[in-house]
C-alpha cells in the first residue's frame, strides 16, 4: 500500500461504483490539515479578537471578528449541501480551499477593521466547506462500518484543532504576530489545493439526481441569513453587557423571530427543494439529533473537547454524555480553590466524552435519512453545531463576566481605587501581572468563582443533552 492507495474500502460489491475507488491516504492527511486548519482559526480568533481589534486602536470591535466568521460559517454551510446535490465533490471543496485561503490572505494583509471583518466572513465561508464538504464525501463514497471510522478521524482533528488554536495561536502572537498567523497557513492551503485537485476521488460526484439543476431554495437562504444575522449581532451586543442599547435589542430580537418563522415555513410549505429539510428531519428523527448536537457544542466550547468514533450510537452516545457531564462535575471540585494538574484528567475525559458523541451523532444522521436528503441533513447537522458553538461562546462569556463583576466588587469592597482595578480587569484579561500582589490573589479567587459559573452551564447542557439521549430512537446499521 503506498501514499495514494485507498486508506478504506470494504471489500465488498457495492450498488455505488464510487465506494470501490476508497479514499486515499495523502488526500485524506491533506482535507484533514484543512478541517483542522479551519477549526484552529475559530479558536484562534476568539481568544485573541481583542488583541488583534487593539492593533487598530478598535478593541472593543474585536469580537465581531469572530462574529463575522461565524456569519459566513453558517450561511454558507446549507449552500455547500445544495450544491454536492447537484454537481460533483470535487470542485466544490476546491471552491472551498480557494475560498478559505482568499479570506487568510486578505486577513494578514488587512489595513482597516472593515476590511478585516469582511475578509473574516470569507474565510468563514470558506472554512465551513472544509468542514462540511469532506464530511459528505465520506458519507457518499463509504459504507455506513467505514463511515464511523473516518468520521471518528475527523472529529478527532477538528477537535484538536478546536484545543490547540488558542494556545498556539497564542505562541504565533508572541512570535511572528496575527498577520504572520493567518498569511503563513496561505503556503500549506495551497499545497492542500494541490493535493486536492490530483488525488480527490475522480468518480465523486452526485447521487441518483445527478445532472438535475433543481432551483434554489433563494427565499429559504434570505431568511436564514437574516436569522443568523440578527442572532449573532443580538448576542454580540448582549455579550458586550450594552443592555443600553435597548432599541436595536428589541429590534433585533424582532427581525431574529420573524425570520426564523418565515424560515420555518418556507423550508416546510414552500420550497421544492429546501436548504433544510424540516419535514425529513422530522420524520426520521434527525431533528433529535440536531437539538442534540446544539446543546452539547453549547456546553463544549463554553469548557473545550476532543474527539473519538463509534458504531453502536445510541448507548455509547449515553455513556459520552454522562462522561462528560461527570467530567466537568468533577472539574468543578478540582478547581474551586486554585487550578491543579488534577484538573487536566477530568477536561481529558471530557474531550473524549464529547468527540465520541460528535461522531456518534454523525452515524446517526447517516443511518437514518435517505440518500436524496443525505448531504442536506449532514450540513444542518453542522449548521447545529454551529449554532451550539456561537450560544456557547456567547452565554459563558456574559455569564462569566457578570460572576467576575460580581466577586471583584465583593472581594475589592473597601480597596482604594478598587472601580478603577474592576474596570480594568473587566476590559482587560493581562492585566493582571501589573496589579500589586495582594489584589492579584483576590482577583485570581474571582476569575475562579467566573469559571464555576461556566462548568454549571455546561453541566446543564450536557444534562439536557443526556434526556435527549435517553429518549432517541436507535436505528439498525447496514454494514
Amino acid at each position: 500500500m503506498d501514499e495514494s492507495s485507498p486508506f478504506l474500502n470494504s471489500g465488498q460489491p457495492h450498488a455505488n461504483q464510487e465506494v470501490k475507488e476508497g479514499i486515499s491516504k495523502i488526500f485524506l492527511l491533506a482535507t484533514m490539515t484543512g478541517t483542522f486548519l479551519a477549526m484552529a482559526d475559530e479558536s484562534f480568533v476568539l481568544s485573541n479578537s481583542e488583541e488583534i481589534g487593539g492593533q487598530f486602536r478598535q478593541s472593543s470591535f474585536g469580537p465581531w471578528i469572530l462574529c463575522s466568521y461565524n456569519l459566513g460559517y453558517c450561511v454558507a454551510l446549507p449552500l455547500y449541501g445544495y450544491l454536492c446535490n447537484i454537481c460533483r465533490h470535487k470542485p466544490i471543496l476546491l471552491a472551498a480551499l480557494t475560498t478559505f485561503v482568499f479570506g487568510s490572505l486578505i486577513t494578514g494583509v488587512a489595513v482597516s477593521m472593515p476590511m478585516l471583518i469582511a475578509a473574516q466572513v470569507i474565510a468563514g465561508v470558506g472554512g465551513s466547506g472544509l468542514v462540511d464538504v469532506v464530511s459528505i464525501m465520506i458519507n457518499d463514497l463509504l459504507p455506513i462500518s467505514e463511515v464511523a471510522v473516518l468520521r471518528g478521524y475527523l472529529s478527532f482533528v477538528s477537535m484538536v484543532g478546536v484545543c490547540s488554536g488558542s494556545p498556539l495561536g497564542g505562541l504565533l502572537m508572541d512570535s511572528i504576530g496575527w498577520r504572520w498567523s493567518f498569511a503563513g497557513q496561505v503556503p500549506i492551503i495551497l499545497v492542500i489545493l494541490l493535493i486536492t485537485a490530483l488525488q480527490c476521488p475522480r468518480t465523486s460526484g452526485c447521487n441518483s439526481r445527478q445532472g438535475e439543476f433543481r432551483q434554489l431554495d433563494v427565499l429559504g437562504l434570505s431568511f436564514m441569513t437574516a436569522a443568523i444575522g440578527s442572532l449573532v449581532i443580538l448576542l454580540q451586543i448582549i455579550q458586550q453587557s450594552r443592555m443600553k442599547d435597548n432599541l436595536w435589542v428589541a429590534a433585533l430580537f424582532v427581525v431574529f423571530l420573524l425570520s426564523t418563522m418565515s424560515l420555518v415555513f418556507t423550508e416546510v410549505f414552500y420550497a421544492k427543494d429546501p436548504l433544510i429539510p424540516i419535514r425529513e428531519i422530522k420524520r426520521n428523527g434527525s431533528g433529535v439529533l440536531c437539538l442534540l448536537q446544539t446543546v452539547i457544542m453549547f456546553a463544549q466550547f463554553a469548557v473545550s473537547a476532543a474527539s473519538l468514533r463509534t458504531l453502536k450510537y445510541k448507548i455509547l452516545s449515553i455513556i459520552s454524555v454522562v462522561l462528560a457531564k461527570a467530567s466537568y462535575t468533577i472539574a468543578g471540585l478540582l478547581w474551586r480553590q486554585s487550578p491543579s494538574y488534577l484538573g487536566l484528567i477530568p477536561a481529558s475525559l471530557g474531550s473524549l466524552g464529547v468527540g465520541s458523541l460528535v461522531a456518534a451523532q454523525f452515524v446517526a444522521i447517516s443511518v437514518r435519512t435517505p440518500s436524496e436528503h443525505a448531504n442536506s441533513s449532514i450540513t444542518t447537522y453542522w449548521l447545529a453545531q454551529q449554532l451550539g458553538m456561537i450560544l456557547g461562546v456567547a452565554v459563558a462569556a456574559l455569564l462569566s463576566q457578570r460572576v467576575l463583576a460580581d466577586a471583584l466588587q465583593s472581594l475589592l469592597k473597601g480597596l482604594p481605587n478598587s472601580s478603577e482595578i474592576i474596570k480594568t480587569v473587566l476590559n482587560d484579561n493581562r492585566a493582571l501581572p501589573s496589579l500589586p500582589k495582594p489584589v492579584q490573589g483576590l482577583v485570581r479567587t474571582a476569575y475562579l468563582d467566573s469559571f464555576q459559573s461556566v462548568l454549571i452551564l455546561a453541566v446543564s447542557g450536557t444534562a439536557l443533552g443526556l434526556l435527549i439521549v435517553i429518549f432517541m430512537r436507535e436505528y439498525p446499521i447496514d454494514t
